[in-house]
């Protein structure tokens, strides 16, 4: 009961970012945003990526703006993901980041 109160709502602008085709040394920015929807503050606890090569950072806000950072360490296509925790309903909410590098 205690953890529902304290529970937000959000919408994602979507949970599959594809960062296109890129030169492997290049690293490759995108952004997803989390608007809160509920009537209780939004709180990220957490976030855990599937490997070293991404990198994220987040400015907390009315929309939160997720900004992750793709490092290549080979060339080829990728799939990666990565687990928001947080106080919004369904957490962890799972991402996934696409593109290729050549």
């Amino acid at each position: 009961q205690e953890k529902s109160a304290i529970q937000t709502k959000v919408e994602i602008s979507t949970q599959e970012l594809d960062l296109g085709t890129f030169p492997k040394e290049e690293h490759r920015t995108g952004e997803i945003l989390f608007k809160n929807v509920g009537d209780k503050p939004f709180v990220i606890h957490d976030v855990v990526t599937s490997c070293g090569c991404t990198k994220v950072d987040y400015l907390p806000g009315d929309i939160l703006k997720l900004t992750i950072t793709y490092d290549a360490d080979k060339s080829g296509r990728f799939n990666k993901s990565l687990k928001v925790y947080g106080n919004m309903q369904g957490s962890p909410i799972r991402l996934f980041v696409s593109g290729e590098t050549h």
